[in-house]
C-alpha cells in the first residue's frame, strides 16, 4: 500500500504546486494547474491519509519484517511526506520497538514539525 500510494501522481505536498505542505498552519486552497486528471486531484485528495493509516496498521499489528520497518524508516524521514505521515510512522516504529529503527528515530527528532518530533522522541524512549 505504502509503494502504491509512493507512486500515485502528487500524492502529497502543496509546496510542490506553490501551496504550503498539507496541514500546515499556512495551508490555502489549491488551484490546480490546467489540464490536471482526474487521477492526479484524487491523488491530492487523498494527501498521504492512508498512508498513515497504513503506517498506523504496521505499528498496531506489530510487523516487523525489514521491508515494514525500512518503509517506516524512510516516511518518518523523508520531508516530502507530509507531517501525519510522518508522525504515524514514528509512532509505529515506536510501538515496534525495534533497536533497527534508532537512527531515523534520532533524525525524526529534529523534525520541524512538533507532533513528529514528540512522536520520536517519545520512540527513542520506548527503546531505552
Amino acid at each position: 500500500m505504502l509503494a502504491a500510494e509512493d507512486a500515485a501522481p502528487l500524492y502529497t505536498q502543496q509546496a510542490d504546486l506553490g501551496g504550503a505542505p498539507a496541514g500546515s498552519p499556512d495551508e490555502r486552497e489549491l488551484a490546480f494547474p490546467p489540464g490536471t486528471t482526474g487521477a492526479t486531484r484524487a491523488a491530492w485528495e487523498r494527501r498521504g491519509r492512508l498512508k498513515q493509516a497504513v503506517c498506523l496498521a504496521l505499528g498496531a499489528i506489530a510487523v516487523t519484517d525489514q521491508r515494514a520497518l525500512d518503509a517506516l524508516h524512510r516516511h518518518a524521514t523523508d520531508q516530502r511526506e507530509d507531517y501525519p505521515v510522518r508522525a504515524a510512522a514514528a509512532k509505529a516504529l515506536g510501538q515496534l520497538h525495534s533497536p533497527a529503527s534508532r537512527a531515523a528515530l534520532t533524525l525524526a527528532t529534529q523534525d520541524p514539525e512538533w507532533c513528529t518530533a514528540t512522536e520520536a522522541r517519545q520512540a527513542l524512549a520506548g527503546l531505552g
